[in-house]
């Protein structure tokens, strides 16, 4: 008997396969015992339309179109994204911006128990791979005297702590040790890095103080980048909420390898962006009772305004690598997402008119790929304009 699949803690035995197509080499026939759950935050726990983790055997490690093989996959429902791109696009721009351990994306529709469940984007489990084998969205980092985190307004996994400076809510996602909580010394390391990087930005000897030497400028600047181009809500502590509904930001990942620098990445949780957020507090979990959307305009935070990621911009050398960054990729790899969301939305088009007659029937997805379009060349050219100019470029909030 079929079994459903009822919460994020509880694997459920599944018979996995894929059928492609455009490209049957990427066929896998039936393989059983393999295994499923439920995955994410407000996601899973306020909307019908579910993401899930797919987790294959140690023995059987599975390689899903052509990537390396590992055990671990996610399928991401994009239920707020009714373009359903936004994080395909997310990850590609990354892609084209050089960023290491960008996650790769594909867009599959779901079956489960035979029952038809939507268009789905299948990429990365957000974990590291010491080997440096796995599939690219996997950070190589040594899993003793390396680290993976993230900036979670969550809040809810062990080990977690806050920064002395800038109060940032960090969950240490790797490594492991038990007890896994902050207060073990074996994490001081992961702890200690943060402290020390945070401290030199609060003080007042910055950006002089050698700051600098602690992170990989590149990774933060294109990361931001990323975010910002896209409007992320995620990213930008939610300024056009209520004082007191404000929160941290959430999902937004940093890592470091044994004798390396404190990088960031890689880049997740893009389905709100382009200028669509929720007011999403004390919501529950049918479209009848639907949080109020709110449209940012596309010339809205050319800059982060979340205090950590804005203080980096009192860095003149910072700003003159960011627009150096930026005028090297504007033409050559930034407006030419244009056409990547023409031949996206061509591509997944019956299967996102499909996933809509089942989760959002009154949407048109070609009038949400027009409105993503629109949005984007509005705000790329607001972006470059402000970018360019030398009184702009050293404001920010």
């Amino acid at each position: 008997m079929a079994a459903p699949i009822l919460n994020r803690e509880d694997w459920v035995t599944i018979t996995f396969s894929l059928s492609d197509p455009n490209n049957p080499s990427n066929n896998i026939s039936p393989i059983s015992n393999q295994q499923m759950r439920g995955r994410g935050n407000s996601t899973w726990t306020d909307w019908p339309k579910k993401p899930y983790r797919i987790r294959f055997r140690k023995d059987t490690k599975q390689s899903l179109f052509g990537l390396p093989a590992a055990r671990n996959w996610v399928l991401l429902a994009n239920y707020y994204d009714l373009s359903l791109i936004k994080t395909s696009f997310a990850f590609e721009l990354g892609k084209r911006l050089g960023l290491p351990y960008t996650c790769t994306y594909n867009h599959v529709e779901l079956y489960l128990n035979g029952e038809y469940q939507g268009s789905y984007l299948l990429t990365e489990h957000r974990q590291v791979d010491q080997t440096g084998q796995g599939a690219p969205g996997r950070a190589a980092i040594d899993l003793e005297e390396g680290w993976f985190a993230e900036i979670s307004w969550q809040f809810k996994e062990e080990p977690k702590f806050r920064t002395a400076n800038y109060n940032l809510p960090i969950v240490i996602k790797s490594p492991k040790f038990q007890p896994a909580a902050a207060s073990n010394p074996a994490y001081n390391f992961v702890i200690d890095d943060w402290n020390e990087l945070t401290s030199l930005m609060a003080a007042e000897s910055f950006p002089e103080n050698g700051y600098r030497d602690l992170i990989d400028i590149p990774s933060f600047i294109k990361s931001f980048m990323v975010y910002i181009i896209t409007n992320s809500a995620d990213f930008n502590l939610p300024l056009y909420e209520p004082v007191d509904k404000r929160r941290d930001v959430g999902s937004v990942f940093f890592y470091k390898d044994k004798g390396g620098k404190i990088s960031m990445g890689p880049l997740w949780d893009f389905d709100l962006s382009f200028g669509t957020s929720w007011y999403s507090y004390g919501v529950g979990g049918d479209r009848g009772n639907m949080p109020t959307e709110v449209k940012l305009p596309p010339e809205l935070y050319p800059y982060p305004n979340y205090p950590f990621f804005n203080r980096f911009f009192d860095d003149p050398v910072f700003l003159a690598k960011w627009k150096e960054i930026w005028n090297n990729n504007f033409h050559q790899n930034i407006l030419p997402m244009s056409g990547f969301i023409d031949d996206m939305a061509n591509k997944i088009k019956a299967s996102a008119k499909k996933d809509h007659e089942k989760w959002w029937p009154e949407n048109d997805f070609d009038t949400r790929i027009s409105e993503l379009k629109n949005y984007f060349h509005t705000r790329a050219a607001y972006l470059n304009s402000h970018y360019n100019n030398e009184e702009k470029l050293t404001e920010h909030y």
